[in-house]
């Protein structure tokens, strides 16, 4: 792979390959380089200096040549037109979604009237909507992309999600409740920091707190809960440790199904399934 870095202490080039000699090439600042688990500096290379290293590690000083690899302009300009297609292909998805007979609330993040509302996909129902507490909009996966930020603990969106009959939608004692054979969360998040027990994905509010509780734990895992009798206490599936260091500031796909028919439960990052459990009867 061919890539160019930069940072507070100049600007190389990098040549690896997977199996072949690789190359540092600088062409501002400095640069050491120390073989596989050693401590001496085998060679220190300033501005218009390279050095070859070959699989056995030994080293040859070549001239630095800046036009084998591309500008920081231009992986700018390609980092902007790649970021621009996928926004592009992400709202040609996010329309079929709107369009799925299954889906019962979606909420695309994108800035639309009111900075205290997030819009669901449907105005016509608009008990859907959900009410914006201490979050600031902030920008999402791609430049232009609406995101919501929660940095303090307080900060949340409170959502109603129960059924309304069409004559009943402005009497809140007349919803009812779904009552589903499987149902799956999912979500793009982006964790900055593990710095709480618990980071609520959507947890149950005021008397309905014996229902889902989907988190993120203080050591990285994630965490299903559901309440299935208040005298037996809740059921809770948890993952193996997700989020680390390399995963924080990253934005990441996670969902979790439940099928009520069979009991399980499955949970799944950016696609792939990372743990399944079974609820013990009764099951909700």
């Amino acid at each position: 792979e061919h890539d160019t870095g930069s940072s507070r202490y100049g600007l190389v080039g990098l040549d690896v390959a997977a199996d072949g000699p690789a190359e540092v090439h600088v062409f501002d600042g400095r640069v050491e380089v120390y073989p596989p688990d050693g401590q001496t500096v085998t060679a220190d290379l300033t501005a218009g200096k390279a050095a070859r290293i070959n699989a056995a590690g030994q080293l040859e000083n070549i001239p630095a040549d800046p036009t084998r690899f591309i500008s920081a302009p231009e992986i700018a300009a390609q980092a902007e037109a790649r970021a621009a297609e996928q926004y592009a292909r992400w709202r040609e998805a996010s329309a079929r979604w709107k369009a799925d007979p299954r889906l019962l609330a979606y909420y695309d993040f994108e800035r639309n009237g009111n900075p205290r509302r997030l819009h669901s996909q449907w105005t016509e129902r608009p008990w859907l909507n959900g009410a914006i507490i201490g979050c600031r909009w902030a920008e999402g996966r791609w430049p232009g992309k609406g995101a919501l930020e929660f940095k303090n603990p307080g900060d949340r969106v409170r959502l109603s999600l129960r059924r309304r009959e069409h004559k009943d939608r402005t009497d809140p004692d007349k919803r009812k409740d779904l009552d589903l054979p499987a149902l799956t969360f999912a979500t793009w998040v982006r964790l900055d920091a593990l710095d709480q027990s618990h980071q609520s994905l959507l947890t149950a509010d005021g008397k309905r707190r014996h229902g889902p509780a989907w988190q993120i734990t203080g050591d990285g895992r994630l965490q299903f809960a559901i309440q299935r009798h208040p005298k037996l206490g809740p059921w809770i599936s948890t993952t193996k440790p997700v989020f680390n260091p390399h995963r924080l500031g990253q934005w990441v796909h996670l969902a979790v199904s439940i099928d009520t028919k069979t009991g399980r439960v499955v949970h799944y990052v950016n696609g792939q399934r990372v743990a399944t459990a079974t609820i013990p009867p009764p099951k909700p």
